[in-house]
């Protein structure tokens, strides 16, 4: 296999994994904003050489990212991330900006609550139970007519 080639799919794979073991989509949200700075600067370079460059240059540019991602990884590790539970998530609350941690059921709130103490946590369960019969039953309907519906806000 080309170096390049096995070296872009190193970086996915590292990508995967710590997607999988924060449970959060962008594992570089939980890091200091220091890092996250040099991170998205190498990501630019990375992007610009990816269209850009060939051979042996593209190489030094892959290599440079791949070590980025394990840089992230140990910087997770040096913040002391705590790696997420299985049926759980860190979602990110667009207007509070603020790392919400997302449980599947009930059951899992109160020692998720103790361990993610500077955390909300809230589960689907609760979350699904939120909604009225009414507003299930109109959803249903539209999703039953070919129409996509998408909650964008609720207000008490």
């Amino acid at each position: 296999m080309e170096p390049t080639k096995e070296i872009l799919e190193n970086i996915q794979n590292l990508k995967n994994r710590l997607i999988v073991t924060y449970g959060i989509d962008e594992p570089l949200q939980l890091v200091n904003f220091d890092f996250q700075d040099r991170f998205r600067k190498a990501q630019v370079k990375f992007g610009m050489a990816m269209s850009t460059m060939h051979g042996l240059e593209l190489q030094k540019m892959v290599s440079m990212m791949y070590r980025a991602y394990v840089s992230l990884e140990k910087q997770l590790e040096v913040e002391q991330v705590i790696p997420i539970e299985n049926d759980c998530w860190r979602i990110l609350h667009e207007e509070s900006q603020e790392i919400i941690i997302i449980c599947k059921q009930n059951d899992q709130l109160k020692p998720l609550r103790q361990k993610y103490q500077e955390n909300v946590v809230v589960s689907l369960e609760e979350l699904i139970n939120l909604f009225p019969k009414e507003i299930m039953d109109f959803r249903k309907t539209l999703q039953t007519n070919g129409l996509v519906s998408y909650f964008k806000k609720l207000t008490l």
